[in-house]
């Protein structure tokens, strides 16, 4: 079995404990936390078609559109080779849906 790479501050145990926190949750208690999400001021909820989903993180990243290759998302994630190929897979959709002309350009 291989170690799985985590993200920055966070290790076996932080992970332990929020699977704790959840799986111990009450019906309630995440409806109440979900309700506190939808009614927070400083959030917004967007409904997004999940072939958009690609476009919308590459304009949150600042990014005309997502990166094509498996090189490309390596090189916004150094050191992070799961997260880059996570993301490359999840965006192959976008790549393959979206004709190039469709897409935004910067």
């Amino acid at each position: 079995m291989t170690e799985q790479e985590l993200p920055e501050g966070w290790d076996h145990d932080r992970i332990q404990r929020m699977l704790s926190f959840y799986e111990n949750q009450t019906d309630d208690e995440a409806v109440a936390e979900l309700e506190a999400a939808w009614n927070d001021p400083h959030s917004a909820f967007v409904q997004v078609p999940h072939e958009l989903l690609p476009a919308v993180r590459a304009l949150l990243l600042g990014m005309p559109c997502p990166p094509e290759t498996l090189d490309e998302w390596l090189k916004l994630y150094p050191g992070q080779p799961k997260r880059a190929q996570a993301h490359f897979q999840a965006d192959s959709a976008f790549t393959e849906a979206v004709p190039k002309a469709h897409r935004l350009t910067g």
